[in-house]
């Protein structure tokens, strides 16, 4: 008995008491009606986003005049297996376990307004599917991939994006079997909108995010058919609208100067970004590591070092190679392996003084695909994940680090190291690090920015473009979870369904108050 229990525990397969005590706080039950106008808010099983989907339809009394309808956020379901019996088998056990959550949420969701639910996979059973050749799903390379649109909608970098993540491959196999059907599964699920759009001829839509397929296609479709779309997963902000032109949630970094050029008491707030950037590196919990569930900075990492730094010109700061390489544009690479694959070959073959730090928050799959790499490039320097940042910036010798586009380009240049990066980034719209168009000037940086005054960081711009991105207001949409900081929470909620009631208790009385 004790095992059914442990199991139905691990895997949250039925409501918890915390859960039916969020329920009872609510009981906001309503029906559908036809009179009303709909917006269509994607779901998934996520605390972090079922309070600020309660915050946004309380407080901005959207129940009142509009239908709340939730689309459940799973088309694809993992499974790496190419075997055709196990494949079938996981691809089962994933549905009964889709199946089981969808309904506890169903519970859940009903509460704070929502009144009718649909799915990917099981509404309109028998919707109308639209026919492709299969010579069309075959791709001769990944930049065709990528660049794959259906009826003018663009699903490449959607279907390479939730390939590597559902497949746990690090980057796509052309010939897997798998990416057939992920491809099937975008225009299936395109079929799928167009169905539900017809239906409730819905006005606008909330996603928490528009990568992979399970949001970015219905974002997409959503933008190509002038509906308003509004995000909630971006880095810093709460919800942003997305426009036609640029349908990712990530912030817009190309603005950032701008931005803070536009504001008032510019002075101020670069005191205040300085204030903050000299708390974060002494360790202390600030807005922009309030996300993470390692502070690497926390004084415990200090003691981790390594003597093979005072060697080294520069450090390549890894990925997790599961993350959604497509979320920012401009990409030089099509993801973040085949960029460690081509900047290890380099370091290798120019013999250049770089090392690579694994990344210290990868998930079990991307720490193989690190193992491996070690194991076929054991002549690079390879740093421990547990050895500081710290430890590595405050080395004279070292003068630059390596990222696509992660937050360590920011962190660089405060120690006065230049950042080189390989796509858009927050540091992209300033000129104090090294951000290359092509591949040329990539390896040109890599060989050369080690020597001395190569180029000159003005702090000042760092201080900018550190407010810009993680300081400053930029919701579209402005709501009492940003007063309470929920964005704070949200790496350690799901976890604690106490803190789900008490976190509900608080939205609400601010609401009231």
């Amino acid at each position: 008995m004790n095992f059914i229990k442990n199991f139905f525990n691990k895997y949250r397969l039925f409501l918890s008491k915390y859960e039916k005590k969020f329920i009872n706080q609510n009981s906001n039950f309503l029906k559908f009606s036809q009179k009303r106008k709909t917006i269509i808010f994607i779901i998934n099983y996520d605390y972090y986003f079922l309070l600020l989907y309660k915050n946004l339809i309380n407080e901005k009394k959207l129940f009142k005049d509009y239908n709340i309808v939730g689309v459940w956020a799973a088309n694809v379901y993992p499974n790496k297996h190419r075997n055709f019996y196990i494949y079938n088998l996981k691809l089962i056990l994933n549905i009964i376990y889709d199946i089981f959550i969808f309904f506890k949420c169903k519970k859940i969701f009903s509460s704070i307004g929502f009144s009718k639910f649909y799915h990917y996979n099981f509404s309109y059973p028998f919707k109308k599917k639209s026919k492709i050749l299969n010579d069309k799903l075959n791709f001769q390379n990944i930049n065709e991939l990528i660049q794959f649109k259906f009826e003018n909608i663009w699903l490449g970098d959607l279907i390479h994006d939730t390939f590597v993540k559902f497949t746990s491959s690090p980057t796509v196999d052309l010939k897997h079997p798998s990416l057939k059907k992920i491809t099937k599964k975008s225009i299936s699920t395109l079929d799928f909108i167009k169905k539900l759009d017809s239906e409730l001829n819905f006005i606008k839509l909330i996603s928490p995010y528009s990568s992979y397929l399970s949001f970015g296609a219905l974002v997409r479709y959503s933008l190509m058919n002038k509906k308003e779309v509004f995000t909630c997963g971006s880095m810093f902000s709460y919800f942003k609208k997305i426009p036609l032109n640029r349908p990712l949630h990530s912030e817009n970094s190309l603005n950032f100067k701008s931005m803070f050029e536009n504001l008032k008491n510019k002075e101020e707030k670069i005191k205040l970004s300085r204030k903050e950037m000299d708390e974060k590196f002494s360790g202390k919990k600030v807005i922009s590591n309030q996300y993470i569930a390692v502070n690497t900075y926390d004084k415990k990492f200090y003691k981790y070092d390594d003597d093979r730094l005072k060697q080294l010109d520069g450090v390549v700061f890894l990925h997790d190679y599961f993350d959604a390489s497509h979320d920012q544009e401009n990409l030089i690479f099509n993801n973040f392996y085949d960029w460690s694959e081509y900047t290890f070959n380099l370091i290798r073959n120019e013999k250049l003084n770089i090392g690579v730090k694994t990344h210290p928050n990868s998930v079990y799959d991307s720490k193989k695909a690190e193992e491996s790499f070690k194991k076929k490039y054991p002549d690079l320097i390879w740093i421990d994940s547990k050895v500081s940042n710290l430890n590595i910036f405050k080395k004279k010798n070292i003068k630059f680090g390596v990222s696509v586009n992660g937050s360590v380009l920011y962190e660089l240049p405060y120690f006065n190291k230049l950042g080189i990066s390989c796509g858009t980034n927050p540091t992209s719209a300033f000129d104090f690090n090294l951000n290359p168009k092509n591949l040329d000037e990539y390896k040109y940086f890599l060989k050369n920015a080690h020597k001395e005054n190569f180029k000159k960081i003005d702090i000042t711009e760092v201080y900018k473009m550190y407010y810009a991105y993680c300081m400053m207001n930029k919701d579209d949409i402005n709501l009492v979870s940003r007063d309470l900081s929920l964005l704070s929470f949200k790496s350690k909620i799901n976890y604690d369904d106490h803190s789900l009631i008490e976190l509900d208790k608080l939205i609400t009385e601010k609401i009231i108050n």
